[in-house]
Formats: structure tokens, sequence, C-alpha cells
């Protein structure tokens, strides 16, 4: 039996703790501040610490553990963000309290996941400062990986850092092989959801525009492999951004032009029906949308926990 501890930081949906979970890895506490998370992560892991708010952690007062595992805040770097303040903006500089925790924690592995964008944030400063604050203490291994590329229908590239701890001697990790995808997007539709989900004329015209104010975008809709998730997704942003599906129903007053469903959206990144949603479609869009996908970061565990045996 395997006797390794780990920590999640930035827990919100707790899909990177159910990728080391199934390989019988014991969490011995998480971090996730924003209450919608907090009540999702406890309906379906009872019984966890709750450390709180990452920035007011005492690092001192942690129990130790083997593997961090978690994604700060993308809000500043994302590609959505034009005037995107990197790792300086209100959001994304909670990365240095990852580091914080990491580099006094010291455990033997930690798991990191981010925007692609990471890479080139301020001219590629950004990654400078995240690649030279996770080498002071351990080897690192980093590649942009795609859900699409791992068997779920969702174009999702995030950048994954994976590392050990340098007194353990050489890191000989390796990222998972791509795996054929053999589902689309419609694959993973509820054959019949509540009318709400589906558009009215006037919401199907506007998401169908390509835009105003200087913006401009090929609206489509049906994609097999479905566009990233977004945790604004509430908002019905346009079909340039958001993914949107017709059916053959078509509600009274309303089009046969529906948004995904939460549970669609969990689907999509990879998470099994067993999974449960217990907060608003509004709540649950967000965490989906600022999650990493179970079917590649179980992966990149996988691949981990061959390097520790």
């Amino acid at each position: 039996m395997i006797n390794i501890k780990y920590f999640e930081l930035f827990a919100g949906t707790g899909i990177g703790g159910i990728a080391l979970d199934r390989l019988g890895f014991e969490n011995v506490g998480y971090s996730e501040i924003d209450p919608s998370a907090i009540k999702n992560y406890n309906e379906n892991f009872p019984n966890r610490k709750n450390y709180g708010d990452i920035t007011k952690i005492k690092e001192t007062e942690l129990p130790d553990f083997d593997i961090i595992i978690g994604g700060s805040p993308c809000t500043d770097i994302s590609q959505m963000k034009k005037d995107g303040e990197g790792l300086n903006g209100i959001n994304s500089k909670l990365f240095h309290d990852y580091i914080r925790i990491l580099n006094y924690k010291k455990p033997k592995w930690f798991i990191f996941e981010n925007v692609r964008k990471l890479l080139t944030s301020n001219d590629g400063d950004d990654f400078k400062i995240v690649k030279e604050s996770f080498e002071i203490n351990y080897n690192i291994k980093y590649k942009v990986l795609n859900t699409a590329d791992y068997g779920v229908p969702q174009t999702r590239r995030r950048i994954y850092i994976v590392g050990q701890r340098k007194d353990l001697g050489d890191f000989n990790y390796v990222f998972p092989n791509i795996i054929p995808l053999n589902l689309i997007a419609q694959d993973l539709l509820v054959p019949k959801v509540d009318d709400k989900y589906y558009l009215t004329d006037k919401m199907s015209k506007t998401v169908l525009s390509r835009g105003t104010g200087g913006w401009d975008a090929n609206p489509e809709t049906d994609l097999k492999i479905a566009r990233p998730l977004c945790a604004t997704l509430y908002k019905m942003h346009r079909a340039s951004q958001d993914n949107y599906y017709h059916t053959e129903y078509k509600p009274k007053d309303k089009t046969n032009l529906r948004r995904p469903t939460p549970r669609e959206c969990a689907r999509l990144q990879g998470l099994p029906d067993t999974y449960k949603i217990v907060v608003s479609d509004t709540q649950a869009y967000k965490l989906f949308g600022n999650a990493m996908s179970y079917n590649v970061v179980s992966k990149v565990v996988e691949m981990l926990f061959d390097c520790i045996e």
C-alpha cells in the first residue's frame, strides 16, 4: 500500500485531487475560498480540512505532505483579457503564495496547471519568474497539453509543470502520449434538457452575430470538438467564444439553439456522472470553466506515479 500524502491548492472542483485519489494517494487538506466551490467540494469529498484563504495560510502550521497539486488563478493572464496584468494582477499574483508554501514545505513533488498564455504573458517575463521560482528547489518539466488529445472533445490547451525536489536525484518525467479521440461533443450531450437552456429568438440573434464595437469573429455552432469552457458561460457570449448546439426539439417561444448544461460541461472536463453538482448553474459554469481537465491531469499523475515507483 502506498503512503503518499497530498495537499490541494486552489481546489475548485477537486479534479486534481480525484486524479491522485484514484492512485491511492491521501488528501491531508485543501485551500479554497469561494463559498460555492467549497460547498460542491465538500459534497464530493466530505470530512476534508479546508485551510481557507491561501494568503492567510501559515505555512508553518500545515501538515506534512509529499505532493502539492493546483493551479493559481489565470484571470490576469488569460487570452480573454487583452490588457491583463499577468502575475502582477490581483488574482494571478496568488501564484507567489503557491511558491511561498511550496518552497517552505518542500514536498517531494508538485503539479501546477495554468493557461497557455502564461508562456508569453508580459513578453515572457511572467514565465521566467514562474520557472525561476520553481527551480529554486525543484527539477521541472513543462508542456502544453490539449484536452482533445486525451480522449475528451474539448479544445483546452493548458501548461502543466511537474517538479521533483532536487535532492531526490534525476527527474526522468515524461509527459503522457496523445491518445485517439473517439468522441465528439454531441456524444456527451444529454438527449433532453430543461427549456431554460434554450435561447430566445432575441438572444439567438445576439450570440450568432459577428460582434460589435470593433470585435469581429465568425460565429460557429454545433462544433464536434468544443471550444474551451469559459467560467462566464452563464453570460452567454457570442458563438465565436462559447459553445451552442441545435436540437430537433424546439420549446415554445424559443429557438432550437441551446447552451450546454452544467452536467455536460462536467463531461467535457472528463468527469464521470457520479461527480455531484450541488450549486447553481451560474456557479457550476464558473467551477468547470476554471477547472483542470480530469482526463488530462489523471494522465499527468499516472506518469508521475511511474517515476515515484
